[in-house]
């Protein structure tokens, strides 16, 4: 599994950068190619899936922050294999 910043304010997960604009677009609407224009992607090294207070987090309605590791282990527990893991605009 790798994690991938798409453009400001969201992270995907997915095996490959492919499937993950893939699903990207199947949950959004929004092509690669209209997320490139603005934004190149950067995948998140393994090296940075501990480091705390990386992204907020929510349990219970209640905001919390953790690593990239806690939100991936929260949003593939149900076997997902691709898809959102979090987002910054509200």
């Amino acid at each position: 599994m790798k994690i991938f910043q798409l453009n400001d304010y969201e992270w995907w997960f997915a095996e490959t950068l492919e499937e993950a604009y893939a699903e990207a677009e199947r949950q959004t609407g929004v092509s690669e190619k209209e997320q490139r224009e603005d934004f190149e992607p950067v995948e998140i090294p393994e090296s940075d899936w501990d480091k705390p207070d990386q992204i907020r987090l929510e349990e219970d309605a209640k905001p919390e922050s953790g690593s990239y590791r806690d939100a991936l282990e929260l949003v593939t527990c149900d076997g997902s294999k691709a898809g959102l893991l979090c987002g910054t605009e509200t």
